[in-house]
């Protein structure tokens, strides 16, 4: 109506394109499937609160705000989190989601409008070389998520260089330059909470485990740990358990170089979250994990294991709360827990983690 302000699209016309091209990829399950061209359609009408290109807030007096950065899941975008980033965002934090080009998502966009589509090759392998191929990608999405910590301490901190923002054949330096001014005095990223879902959950820790630079906490949503190089995967999982919950690596497989391990998981306050689903469909690995958490002295004794009974693997995304209910329902995207209750108490249980997290660290006069 005149003079009512409506809010602003969820995806913007980039996204309405991510989205299309979803819908007509074909390829494997679900993309070959109606509901899923179906929810794709859906999505492009879904609006949102968050305000694009909105100004930046300024600090309270004396202090700058904290800065996460977010790896999205296998087949998702940064879109499909934006309620999981702006609910951490909502506490006072400077969220970088990451959009990654392993070819693992639908689609990556660079500024200057060239694009990297989904592979469906990996989707069509099976057990074990279809993991062989997944560690592959979480390499890749983990150094990704290295350079994007990098860039958010460049556009963060003093000077003006902003070299780890553009790649020189996509970026856009003028672009990178604003961000710059905007955020410049605002952000201490001198230390970084690492943050993802599934995939993306396993390269966040992979990159907490991999980045020469300060991490104060990693918050990870059923976190695809097979796909983690073998010395990280078993960090995770109890030697007693190792044989009968872990995949070898593939004969010839090396990390490369630069995602050298630089610290353990027992240096950094790590939060685990399971979903029922997950824990119920995938028993070994999340009871596993629960077993290491158990044992005293193998994780830091600010982390946290959290089992949320009823809540769904796709649950732990936005897709459930974007999706009509009865849709979600008939595509197991929700269990007994409604999903406002699911998504809530998902990003509360993150939100809290990463907050108290700092607050420590500033308690301890360590930030």
């Amino acid at each position: 109506p005149p003079g009512k302000r409506s809010k602003p699209r969820l995806f913007s016309p980039q996204g309405v394109r991510y989205c299309g091209a979803l819908a007509s990829l074909g390829g494997s399950w679900p993309f070959n499937t109606f509901p899923f061209r179906f929810i794709m359609q859906h999505l492009r009408l879904v609006h949102s609160p968050v305000s694009p290109e909105a100004p930046f807030a300024d600090p309270p007096a004396g202090e700058l705000f904290p800065a996460a950065v977010f790896s999205h899941g296998l087949n998702g975008s940064p879109e499909l989190y934006v309620c999981v980033c702006s609910d951490v965002a909502s506490r006072g934090w400077v969220v970088f989601s990451v959009e990654h080009t392993d070819r693992s998502g639908a689609l990556a966009r660079f500024p200057d409008g060239s694009v990297v589509r989904h592979s469906f090759a990996e989707d069509l392998l099976s057990y074990p070389e279809d993991f062989f191929a997944r560690r592959v990608q979480v390499d890749k999405r983990a150094a990704e998520f290295i350079t994007a910590a990098r860039c958010a301490r460049s556009l963060c901190g003093s000077g003006t260089d902003v070299g780890p923002c553009t790649d020189g054949a996509h970026g856009r330096r003028g672009q990178a330059a604003e961000l710059k001014l905007a955020l410049d005095g605002r952000v201490d990223a001198r230390e970084i909470a690492f943050l993802g879902h599934s995939m993306g959950g396993a390269t966040a820790l992979l990159a907490a485990a991999c980045c020469p630079d300060p991490v104060f906490a990693c918050a990870v949503l059923d976190p695809a740990i097979d796909w983690l190089p073998a010395p990280l995967r078993e960090e995770l999982v109890l030697p007693a358990d190792r044989a009968k919950l872990l995949t070898p690596d593939a004969p010839g497989y090396a990390p490369p170089p630069d995602l050298r391990q630089r610290r353990q998981f027992s240096e950094v306050p790590l939060q685990v979250l399971y979903s029922g689903e997950w824990f119920d469909s995938k028993p070994g690995r999340p009871k596993g994990v629960l077993r290491t958490f158990q044992e005293k002295g193998k994780m830091h004794r600010e982390s946290e294991y959290i089992l949320l009974l009823g809540v769904t693997h796709f649950g732990m995304s936005d897709l459930p709360a974007l999706l009509p209910p009865r849709i979600c329902r008939a595509l197991g995207f929700t269990a007994e827990t409604s999903t406002g209750v699911s998504c809530a108490l998902i990003r509360a249980e993150m939100g809290r983690f990463v907050q108290a997290a700092r607050a420590r660290r500033v308690a301890a006069g360590l930030v």
